[in-house]
């Protein structure tokens, strides 16, 4: 008899970067009790300090540190692809075999065989793909990740096709290192997680200050020099920007000289999220209302900047790139204005 299964699914509060967006969408479709643990994280940004070297050549803004590799309501098991393959083992029975023992899986394959990304039978490129369902009738899985629109949505793989995805990673242990593994997700309803008011407000002096001590006193990593933290990450924005607009007139642009537009998703998440957080301590810890009138802008600010960079990249301007970079400039200064007065509050 065919069997199916699928597991539920939300939208994610951050999709920017698909190692926050699965787990984050596994937390979100069973209920709002990991909304203490996520407001009290995803504060702290960090991007590339050098944004024109061949290794390090864009901005790469992101939320900081392995956050939702260790978050709160997660059951999560981790095996390497090596040892995998190693193993000799079917791999869709072991997929279908964890998803009925209720486990969403994430793993590093090959996406020109994945119909649905537009590198599919254009490029090889070793990307994420999470799989929360199977249906052995359509002998295809459940998948979630960017279309071939660059949407983050659902969609369908079928199983022959993730299976040459799968083993034909093109696995490189220097270059591709983190391809080397799979994530397993359980959500696991008996956790317990209070907003942390220490911890936020630690957080948000680091940000201010463009320091982060979880990289300064890691005793197990060496601290990434290669990288600014907080409010530094919005000089890296604007010179971004000026690099885009100086070179606009080439014909053929390098990596660093498009226009990129993660970086204004993932801010306009970052001040989305500021938002919720702000709310919470307003409804929950003290009463912070005028902050959160006077940090309305930058989430406005944000959510334009996005829109205008989307704008950018269909109808290339200098006017759209001016007010891009004044948007992220006013951002910087609401950041360090609105959010010093909520250290001072908590």
């Amino acid at each position: 008899m065919d069997r199916k299964r699928k597991l539920p699914i939300s939208e994610p509060l951050t999709s920017t970067w698909l190692y926050d967006a699965y787990p984050l969408s596994v937390l979100a479709a069973n209920g709002d009790n990991y909304l203490e643990w996520f407001l009290s994280n995803f504060i702290q940004l960090n991007a590339n300090k050098d944004i024109t070297i061949e290794d390090r050549h864009n901005v790469f803004l992101k939320f900081d540190g392995a956050v939702t590799n260790n978050a709160a309501y997660l059951n999560k098991q981790l095996i390497s692809w090596t040892t995998f393959m190693n193993l000799n083992i079917d791999i869709h029975d072991y997929i279908k075999g964890h998803i009925d023992q209720g486990y969403y899986i994430q793993f590093q394959v090959d996406e020109y065989y994945i119909p649905t990304t537009w590198r599919y039978e254009k490029e090889h490129r070793v990307h994420d793909l999470f799989i929360y369902g199977y249906d052995d009738e359509k002998e295809q899985y459940n998948i979630l990740g960017y279309n071939r629109q660059i949407i983050f949505e659902e969609g369908t793989c079928p199983y022959k096709n993730f299976e040459a995805a799968f083993k034909n990673n093109f696995l490189d242990k220097i270059d591709n290192f983190w391809a080397d593994r799979i994530y397993f997700y359980q959500y696991n309803e008996n956790d317990y997680y209070r907003f942390n008011t220490t911890l936020v407000k630690n957080s948000l002096i680091e940000y201010l200050c463009g320091i982060n001590s979880y990289e300064t006193f890691n005793r197990f990593y060496e601290q990434d020099l290669g990288v600014v933290y907080g409010i530094n990450v919005f000089d890296k924005i604007l010179e971004h920007i000026e690099i885009v607009k100086a070179k606009e007139k080439l014909e053929i642009k390098r990596g660093e000289e498009i226009l990129d537009l993660r970086i204004f998703r993932l801010l306009k998440e970052h001040k989305k999220i500021m938002m919720m957080r702000i709310k919470y301590i307003d409804e929950h810890i003290t009463e912070v209302k005028e902050l959160l009138i006077e940090y309305r802008e930058a989430e406005n600010l944000a959510e334009k900047s996005h829109n205008l960079a989307i704008k950018y990249t269909v109808h290339p301007n200098t006017d759209l790139l001016d007010i891009l970079y004044e948007n992220v400039r006013r951002m910087k200064e609401i950041d360090k204005s609105v959010l010093a007065k909520l250290v001072v509050k908590l």
